[in-house]
């Protein structure tokens, strides 16, 4: 029993003059020594026929192709149906009589269509791409008001990703990729192109990993039947050197307060401008409306090593880092509730020594819907309207960037190796501790330091929001909250710093005191007063 395609020669004898020789490509099924054929109406020249084994059997020098190719694996899965139908549910030998008429009862009943429609049977990989990364702009987390803004984090990294796979359909296919085509042939050569383009193992596996997601969309929405999603990056990935904080370090961090706005007897700290030469002068000024409608003042520095020193005291990622609010606590548990923005789950993480001064410091005077770090965010860029919370979540490049020069004006230059591999080759190269520091470390600091003081793993993964802890071992352990609140009492050696608010009144004078000094250019100052008197 065989089904499989061949050439049949034209009947025509008649040949004008400069026409190509064409065959009709026939499927064949073959039972007991007798063989029937199925007319599919197509013509190719012999070259371009690759063989009839398989299900695409046009070779990619025939411009009509991929439309080809997917008709004729139609057919051919249409005669598969019948077959299996007269051996399953009629429980017959499926002799080609009996398949050949069973597909002419179709036929008539317009069941099975033998010859190609005109119009384009399936969508290319190209001609989709562009839906799904609209699909993604539209449905990733931080969904904007204004349709065309397509600002938010997880939509920018696929279409950075997508940059790679279009260059590659560019190059490899001429962007004429068809979903069959999509084996694991396909993804060879996708990984030896992206080694070539000397980019990292794990930036090769979140690419890859991006365009199955991409094919079981497609299937899912019945753009296609076709692509394989289960092939995985054989390249090497646990390479890189986990980058935490180290105890002293953080100890130094948080004892560091030149970047403070206001020192301990609530003064104007003169080195908190010191920093910000270069740097646009609207941004490294925050200040925040109190309940009361008094105004306080921090720096952009100042709040990102707060930010940073908050996460690695509770885990926090940068997406909840930036969105925390003034209810995100529960006082009587001493304990943090936000829900996370990745995992959709809430948290309850409990105080420690670290996060509750930070807590205090910026939630007196605050309301419980306000967020509870001040951040240099624009609400109407370029007349666009911009939800708040989407451009804070946005700010975590600039905020990285600020990090890594507070951890080098701090002094966190211990070296570190660095590695990068691409394909099976590794190169490491020594680097200083603020170069590699980004806001991703501050949770993975924080579960080093809870592993260090001994926290049983049980509390370290409900802390972190990881739902693996095992059912059996939550049911019965629960978490150990007083190691939790003193792991990192290391820092103790002062104590919580009083700050008191200013009237507006206080603080006008004090601004131009700060502006008679030369500590603030006349454009800061100006701006400034106008926000104090709007």
């Amino acid at each position: 029993m065989g089904l499989y395609f061949k050439l049949q020669p034209t009947q025509n004898t008649k040949k004008k003059k400069g026409s190509k020789d064409l065959d009709y490509v026939v499927l064949c099924y073959k039972n007991d020594k007798k063989e029937t054929k199925f007319s599919t109406s197509i013509k190719v020249q012999k070259k371009d026929f690759g063989g009839g084994e398989g299900y695409s059997p046009i070779l990619r020098t025939e411009p009509n192709y991929g439309d080809y190719n997917d008709f004729l694996r139609d057919f051919k899965l249409g005669i598969e149906k019948i077959i299996s139908r007269i051996v399953n549910e009629e429980k017959k030998e499926p002799t080609t009589k009996m398949v050949n008429y069973q597909y002419q009862k179709f036929k008539r009943e317009k069941k099975f269509h033998s010859q190609i429609p005109s119009q384009k049977l399936s969508p290319s990989v190209i001609d989709v791409v562009e839906e799904y990364l609209s699909h993604i702009d539209k449905n990733s987390g931080g969904r904007k008001l204004n349709p065309t803004d397509k600002d938010t984090p997880y939509s920018k990294s696929v279409r950075s990703r997508f940059v790679h796979i279009k260059e590659f359909i560019l190059k490899e296919y001429n962007n004429q990729l068809e979903f069959y085509e999509v084996l694991d042939e396909f993804f060879d050569k996708l990984q030896t192109y992206l080694i070539g383009k000397d980019l990292s193992n794990n930036t090769i596996s979140k690419i890859i990993s991006q365009f199955r997601q991409f094919v079981v969309w497609c299937k899912k929405n019945r753009k296609t039947e076709y692509g394989d999603t289960s092939y995985r990056v054989s390249l090497p990935l646990n390479y890189k050197v986990v980058v935490t904080l180290k105890k002293e370090e953080i100890s130094k961090l948080f004892e560091f307060n030149d970047f403070d706005y206001l020192n301990e007897k609530g003064k104007v700290n003169p080195k908190s401008t010191e920093f910000y030469h270069r740097y646009k002068e609207k941004d490294y000024l925050l200040n925040v409306k109190t309940k009361s409608g008094k105004i306080r003042t921090f720096t952009i520095y100042e709040v990102i090593k707060d930010m940073f020193l908050f996460g690695v005291s509770t885990g926090l990622r940068w997406s909840n880092l930036c969105l925390i609010k003034g209810d995100d606590k529960d006082y009587d548990e001493k304990e943090f509730t936000p829900i996370q923005i990745k995992t959709s789950q809430q948290v309850q993480i409990v105080e420690n020594y670290i996060s509750k001064k930070i807590w205090m410091k910026y939630v007196d005077g605050i309301s419980s819907k306000q967020y509870l770090f001040p951040l240099p965010i624009d609400k109407d860029r370029k007349e666009k309207i911009v939800r708040e919370d989407q451009s804070r979540r946005n700010y975590n490049t600039k905020g990285n960037i600020h990090l890594k020069k507070v951890l080098q004006i701090v002094g966190l230059n211990r070296k570190v190796d660095d590695i990068k591999m691409v394909g099976k080759i590794s190169t490491k190269q020594k680097l200083n501790l603020y170069e590699v520091i980004g806001f991703h470390n501050s949770r993975k600091s924080f579960s080093t330091i809870l592993n260090e003081s001994g926290v049983d793993m049980f509390s370290v993964q409900n802390q972190l929001g990881h739902s693996n802890g095992g059912s059996i071992t939550s049911r019965y352990i629960s978490v150990n909250k007083d190691k939790l609140k003193g792991v990192f009492d290391f820092v103790k050696n002062e104590e919580v710093k009083v700050v008191k608010e200013m009237t507006k009144e206080e603080r006008l004078i004090e601004l131009k005191g700060l502006y008679k000094k030369k500590l603030l250019t006349k454009i800061v100052y100006e701006g400034l007063v106008r926000d104090l008197l709007k």
